[in-house]
This record gives structure tokens, sequence and C-alpha cells, in this order.
């Protein structure tokens, strides 16, 4: 049974207090450094965890390690695995482990008011049989307990999860959200870690000096889009989105649903978050407008690919028409539309409230659909105003 080491001050606070013998008694019957069946259940289906580090010159670092329900594994009695997900490239974490090998992990579970420490010895290996299935790990930490500590509930609050980040990897996604880095940041980003907004501009490629280039001659071989059978690809909408953010800081998204025929922008929906519900809330409006569609395509986000938004779309009639994973020209026409808005109107707006932000970039789209001339369309707009001239002459009575 492993014993924590108490160093002198710890014994002297133990003294101050008298809980030498209380320290003593929970170090013998407490501390362990096998996982039991209560240690594996909060383990395995934890969704974070808190972890604490430090270089060898003891300069500490702590982070917040959060993924999908079971993304921490299990493999031994006294041994787990977890990944590395891509972050701000610090590697702060990451680098203490190398150098020191020494890591504290905090497991909490607010629903349940648990907690548990569990101080060990780390190291970062190159893949790992129980996390073959992982989506996008960066590295893997294998980790070997010294003790393991489950404290008492006392002060961890109860609290319910809400709702998971919309950038949290799981098994079913078919693409990984980016960061939403700001364009400051587009000169310094490597080409992995940029989001979509900084690569593609349409069917043009974003190069890391922000000059606009043509398509790299291996892309010309791919298909634009997916093919659809033949005279229903009037009835396709296109699904795509948009970062930004309001004066103060925060981030917003628009969802964007264009008509890859007329090229007429259909709907934006302005939300700080946008998720699956959003996304049935918005094309449910426009079903009732303009009917069902025969397709919809749209990337590989997580509030596209969600199970409820196919289940909908297959409850109403419709098909799903996914592009491959990191190929945004096959959805070139929202790709296109989204590098046209940022240009003409996000990047010269200062938006001081979400309201302010949904006012103007609807009347943006207005401007776009009934005023803006487009090329593909020999010069004239989507869906021009119908305007009837009326008879100016007095009525004679």
């Amino acid at each position: 049974m492993t014993k924590p080491r108490f160093s002198q001050p710890m014994r002297n606070l133990q003294d101050q207090f008298d809980t030498r013998r209380l320290a003593d008694k929970v170090a013998e019957y407490v501390f362990h450094e096998e996982f039991s069946e209560a240690d594996r259940k909060l383990v395995t289906e934890a969704m974070f965890f808190f972890m604490a580090t430090s270089d060898a010159d003891g300069q500490p670092q702590c982070s917040y390690k959060g993924g999908p329900k079971g993304f921490v594994k299990i493999t031994g009695p006294s041994e787990l695995v977890f990944p590395f997900y891509e972050g701000n490239g610090l590697y702060l974490s990451a680098g203490n482990i190398v150098e020191t090998s020494k890591i504290g992990l905090l497991f909490i579970d607010f629903e349940n008011q648990k907690r548990m420490r569990v101080n060990s010895t780390a190291e970062i290996v190159e893949g790992h049989q129980a996390l073959e299935g992982t989506v996008a790990a960066q590295q893997v930490v294998r980790v070997n307990v010294t003790d393991i500590h489950p404290n008492c509930l006392r002060n961890v609050h109860k609290m319910q999860l809400v709702e998971t980040s919309d950038f949290t990897p799981t098994s079913a996604d078919r693409g990984v959200k980016k960061a939403p880095w700001g364009d400051g940041f587009k000169d310094v980003l490597p080409d992995h870690m940029k989001p979509d907004h900084m690569r593609w501009l349409g069917s043009t490629f974003r190069s890391p000096n922000t000059q606009v280039c043509w398509l790299r001659p291996h892309f010309r071989r791919l298909s634009r889009h997916p093919v659809l059978p033949s005279g229903e690809k009037s009835l396709c909408p296109q699904l795509g989105h948009s970062p930004h953010r309001t004066d103060d800081g925060r981030a917003f998204r628009t969802l964007n649903i264009l008509d890859e025929h007329s090229r007429e922008c259909l709907a934006i929906r302005v939300k700080r978050k946008l998720n699956s519900t959003e996304v049935i809330d918005a094309l449910t409006d426009l079903f009732i407008l303009r009917g069902v569609p025969a397709y919809i395509r749209s990337d590989n986000g997580p509030e596209f690919i969600a199970e409820a938004v196919r289940d909908w779309i297959k409850a109403v009639g419709a098909r799903t028409a996914y592009i491959e994973p990191g190929s945004p020209w096959e959805n070139g026409y929202c790709e296109g539309f989204n590098g046209r808005m940022r240009d003409e109107l996000l990047n010269g707006e200062i938006f001081y409230s979400l309201r302010e932000a949904q006012i103007i970039i609807e009347s943006w789209r207005k401007h776009y659909n009934t005023k803006r001339p487009h090329s593909a369309l020999g010069y004239r707009p989507p869906a021009p105003e119908a305007i009837v001239p009326m008879d100016q002459r007095p009525i004679m009575h």
C-alpha cells in the first residue's frame, strides 16, 4: 500500500491543528495504488479532469482536459491513458511531462458530488491500442499511478451538464472543428490549425502569407460537388457557417443556407451558439415556405451530422449529401458565399451587440439577393425585386 510522503512543513501544520494522527490513518486506509470499481467508474465516465505538472525548476502548470465520455481509458490495475487534443500550440503540460514526468490528476463528478486525486508519473507515447478509435488525438499520455486519493464530497457543488462543447471530438465526427482563432494569428498559424475562413475563400486557397492563389493541381482532379441524380440539383440547398465576434470579444456564428442553383441566400441565422436544434429550426421555416428539397448538402460539422438532424431530414423526405471530410471545395457555393460575406460585410463592421449583428446581416442578405450583381448569373442578382410600374397619369372623374 502506497503512503504519501509528508514533508516537515506538512507535519508542522498537522501538529498545529492536531491532525497528525488523522493524517496517518487517512494515509493508511484511504490512499491506494490500484483502481477500485468506484475509481474505475469515476474515471471512465469522466468528460473532463484537471491536471497539474511542473518543469525542472518547479514552475507549475494547471490545465483542464476535456473530451467525450470515455476519452480516459484504464489499461491496468495502476495505469491509464488519455489523448492530448490540439490546443493553443504552447505544449506547456506536454513539455513538462517530457521534462519531469510528474503529474497530478483531479477527477470531479459534479452530478454525483465525487472527486478523486491521482498522483503519478507519465510519459508521452506514439500511440496506444486502447485509443485506436480516438478521433483527433495528437499525442497519447500513459500514466503509471503512484497513489490514488478519493476526497470527501464537501464543497463539491452539485451541477449538471447542459451542453457539450461544439469543439469536442467524438467517434461519430467526420470532421473536427478548429478553434476560432482571430485574423491577427493567421500569419503564424500552421495550416492544420487554421479555421476554414482563413484557409478557403470560395474556390481559392488561402496560403500562409495571406495571398490568394489558385487551387493546387491535384485538387482540380476532384469533383467540385458530390454528384447528385440528374434534374435534382436545383433542389439542393447548401448549409455552411461563418464565425465572428461582437465588440466585447464574445463569439457568434452564422448559419448560412443557400440555393446552389439560383445562388439565392435563403436564410442567415445569427446566434452565439449553433447546434443541431438551431439547424432543424431554420430548415423547418424554409421547408414550410418553399417545400422540401430532394437533397441537403453540408460539411461535416457536428451540428450538421448530428443524429437528430439526420433522422429529421429523413423523416421529412429529403436526403443528405455530406461532402468528403477536409474537402471544402465540394461545398463551394457556401464557401464562396462565406468569403464574400466576410470581405464585404463582417470585416468592415463593428457589432456592439448580437441583436445589431442580426439586423445588419439580415439587411445585407436582402441586398445580396435583390441588388448585388452575381457574375455566374450574367451580373444579375439571385432574386431581383419585381417592380410593377404604376400609371402616373391623373385619374379623371
